[in-house]
């Protein structure tokens, strides 16, 4: 009796034994590679929203005169780790039954814990970039890649021949908003040119291997008659010869004798200022003398693109429904609609002057790593 048992023990044993391992190993082959599309996603979109949050915050602190401070995000390392444990517990009968009852504990636990490496961007070479002049070539990059000649035009560029973009620091008063509603004007210019394939920058390089960023406008014999005139008043507002289609780019402190584009564009904190203005702060803020009452006579909110407003960053007390980003400051939140697409993409220009300016940065300074247990 004791042998045949014995040898039931046995061959359920290895059935029971060889069914774990089976499941062991099945379960474990399929851990590694089912984590990666949905960690991939889920920290790139924690990644983005962390940056335009950011960036809103930022562009609240300047509306309240407070100073900005920008967190790169360096690197994200997880470490996985599933862990599957089980016992077999038989119970044989004792008076010499042939049924054999098993139990079988199984448990399983799964840890995922990143590592988040955050850049203070606060050295000499991230401050020189920060308030350098924004490099014409940059501007003409992020036109070749299907930003709309007005939206750059109003967010980075100051000046273009005797044409005045909006003040960086100061409100404009009244009398002056006709001289800047011409800078809008040109800009609206810009863009339908740009639409029609008919103003181009290029980089030319010379006989000698020095290299001259230069403007073109085209002039198409086919074109209909109001392409013609939004030509003719485009260098009429520039002051460009109406004869000529090319014009170098240059400085607008440079002293030139013939035609040229003289440009002076802003810095990447100039922007940010600028964009500042169309934060909607709370009136109760602007009574209690937080912060500058934006005149009647401006609004940055009324400068309209095709697509929409420039920029408008509304407050409220209450969480909003439809917000795009959304930060809570001084007891408000501050948010962007998500049903507002122009704004959305102002803060996606904004994004890319920012990484292609931090690109230039040379070191790292202090990191700030952050181990988290999830």
């Amino acid at each position: 009796m004791l042998t045949r048992l014995t040898a039931l023990f046995r061959c359920s044993f290895m059935k029971a034994f060889c069914l774990l391992v089976t499941l062991l190993a099945a379960g474990c082959a399929s851990v590694g590679p089912k984590t990666i599309e949905p960690a991939r996603y889920g920290y790139n979109e924690a990644a983005v929203h962390s940056m335009n949050e950011q960036l809103l915050l930022n562009l609240v602190r300047l509306r309240y005169n407070e100073a900005p401070y920008f967190m790169q995000l360096g690197s994200i390392v997880t470490q996985y780790s599933a862990g599957i444990s089980a016992g077999i517990n038989p119970s044989i009968n004792e008076n010499g039954s042939p049924r054999t009852q098993w139990g079988v504990p199984i448990g399983a636990q799964y840890t995922e814990a990143p590592t988040i490496t955050f850049n203070p961007m606060q050295d000499e070479d991230f401050a020189r970039s920060l308030l350098s002049p924004i490099p014409s070539r940059t501007l003409m990059l992020l036109s070749h890649s299907g930003w709309s000649g007005d939206r750059l035009m109003l967010c980075c560029v100051q000046r273009l021949n005797d044409v005045q973009n909006i003040p960086i620091a100061s409100w404009p008063s009244k009398s002056d908003m006709p001289k800047y509603q011409r800078f809008e004007k040109l800009s609206d210019l810009f863009r339908d040119l740009q639409k029609e394939g008919l103003i181009e920058n290029k980089i030319v390089t010379h006989k000698d291997g020095s290299q001259q960023d230069y403007f073109y406008i085209y002039s198409d014999t086919s074109s209909s008659p109001e392409t013609k005139e939004t030509i003719v008043e485009t260098k009429r507002l520039l002051g460009l010869s109406p004869e000529k289609n090319e014009y170098p780019i240059v400085p607008a402190y440079v002293h030139t004798t013939g035609d040229a584009l003289k440009m002076e564009t802003r810095s990447l904190a100039g922007v940010l200022t600028f964009l500042s203005k169309a934060v909607q702060a709370p009136r109760s803020h602007i009574e209690e003398g937080r912060l500058t009452a934006e005149p009647e006579a401006f609004s940055l909110c009324d400068w309209k693109l095709e697509d929409g407003k420039l920029l408008t960053i509304y407050s409220c007390k209450e969480k909003p429904k439809f917000a795009y980003i959304k930060i809570y400051y001084r007891d408000h939140w501050f948010f962007v609609d998500d049903r507002d697409t122009s704004s959305k993409s102002t803060i996606s220009l904004v994004n890319a002057l920012f990484a292609l300016q931090a690109a230039e940065t040379k070191g790292q300074g202090l990191l700030l790593t952050l181990p988290a247990a999830i």
